[in-house]
């Protein structure tokens, strides 16, 4: 169950922070093949479960890809049978992995290799915005007492984009938020120290994404991210500011969008030496 773009002789590692300071594009693609590959697998291994199995699915149809019967077929002949629910359940955690900006990993999968990639590049961009306003807004109620205190901390819980109470809201399988990133790391790294026949069918995939995300999260946490990032010169970027948005395509922004926005414009408005109107 070889991908075309993942080949036995093919040996790449995932970047580590701060000796790579970018992601090259071959590592973007790989990440990519091993993502797909995962969930070709996953797919065929949730065919053979029982269909009373209904309430694993995160909607693994979206990685259906019927181009290749062959590769199907052997699947079927070489997924154990008894321990499928441990790769359905290493693909959950994949596939729900939060980018920070929207969409979790498994969606961008519906635009192939490009939208994994799009996906990303989209979290390596903006996602230390993201983590560095959360853990701004978790200081700004605790006294600091450190001689660093005037650089913004990561720590892991600030990945967590779930609202407060999320797990009563979790009504049933398919309604899920995403899973913060290093929570999907460690579920992963649990899952692969396991052993697990299943999931050894896909050893070196999950031993890709997993250095790929402790990347992301190494990096987004660092002191320079923590620097670049801030509330105060993320105007400054040539990305300039991230807000995730909530309201949809033609809804109203909600109070708490709006109230950013109006903080964006103000900032803007002062960093040109305009006034705000």
């Amino acid at each position: 169950l070889e991908s075309k773009y993942l080949k036995p002789s093919i040996n790449i590692s995932p970047p580590k922070w701060p000796r790579d300071r970018y992601v090259t594009l071959g590592e973007a693609f790989h990440f990519a093949a091993c993502v797909r590959r995962i969930g070709k697998v996953a797919t065929h291994s949730k065919n053979q479960i029982s269909s009373g199995a209904e309430e694993e699915d995160v909607e693994l149809s979206q990685t259906m890809f019927m181009n290749d019967m062959n590769e199907a077929e052997e699947a079927r002949k070489n997924l154990p049978k008894r321990q499928d629910q441990d790769l359905l359940s290493a693909w959950r955690a994949l596939s729900c992995c939060d980018g920070l900006c929207g969409a979790p990993l498994g969606r961008s999968l519906n635009d192939c290799n490009d939208g994994t990639i799009s996906w990303l590049c989209t979290t390596l961009t903006f996602g230390g915005q993201i983590v560095v306003e959360a853990a701004e807004k978790r200081l700004a109620s605790v006294e600091i007492t450190s001689p660093d205190k005037k650089r913004t901390v990561v720590e892991p819980s600030d990945f967590d984009t779930r609202p407060n109470g999320y797990a009563k809201l979790e009504t049933s399988d398919k309604t899920v938020f995403p899973i913060p990133i290093p929570k999907v790391v460690s579920k992963l790294d649990e899952m692969l120290k396991g052993q697990s026949a299943a999931t050894n069918l896909v050893q070196r995939e999950l031993e890709f994404c997993i250095g790929m995300l402790d990347y992301i999260v190494t990096r987004l946490s660092s002191a320079q991210t923590s620097e670049l990032y801030t509330t105060n010169s993320s105007l400054q970027l040539p990305c300039g500011a991230f807000k995730k948005l909530h309201c949809g395509h033609n809804n109203q922004f909600s109070a708490e969008e709006r109230s950013r926005l109006q903080e964006i414009l103000t900032k803007s408005s002062l960093l040109r030496g305009q006034s705000h109107v």
